[in-house]
């Protein structure tokens, strides 16, 4: 995916083929420079979506890639119902590109030492999904990483110089493998 900065679209680019899509504008006129986009694939529909974090007071917006004239974008509730639950300042965060796992489930680092968020595409719904217990060392100092390790959604925190630890969510309902080195 590319934003081709002053026509404030998005643009999905196939590198192999060269083939390039334009999708329509988003209903938020978000000008793509601080919010986050990932391609994913819903398994039900068997169709693509594009889901797109513009901020979080605004909602996400999903654009189905049907193929035909139901093209279209549709806006759905952010993570928080309350906003004053977010673990952020809204002023100084910006989201960044989710990791996507198998192009089904997208999971985004929000600056919290709880949880993170995470979105299964099918349902186009978010949850939070919480961190294991010893993650609460994390600090903005500290070197984390979300990663797919092996189609499995994992967060890698090194808190000591010599200490890696390793989470592996084994599934979504949020059963975890740890491995500390």
């Amino acid at each position: 995916m590319s934003e081709p900065g002053d026509c404030g679209k998005l643009q999905l680019i196939n590198p192999s083929t060269k083939f390039c899509l334009t999708i329509p504008r988003c209903p938020s006129l978000c000008p793509h420079k601080a919010c986050s986009a990932a391609l994913a694939f819903d398994s039900w529909t068997k169709q693509y979506k594009v889901v797109h974090v513009v901020t979080d007071s605004y909602g996400f917006e999903i654009f189905n890639l049907c193929g035909g004239d139901d093209e279209h974008w549709e806006r759905i509730p952010g993570p928080w119902e309350d906003l004053n639950d977010r673990p952020f300042d809204p002023l100084k965060f910006f989201w960044k590109d989710p990791v996507s796992i198998n192009r089904r489930l997208l999971h985004w680092h929000v600056d919290s030492t709880k949880y993170f968020i995470s979105m299964q595409v099918e349902e186009e719904k978010f949850s939070r999904i919480s961190l294991p217990e010893g993650a609460k060392v994390i600090s903005k100092t500290n070197g984390y990483a979300l990663i797919d390790l092996g189609g499995f959604f994992s967060f890698i925190n090194c808190n000591l110089e010599i200490k890696m630890d390793v989470w592996i969510l084994e599934d979504f309902r949020g059963r975890v493998e740890n491995n500390s080195e």
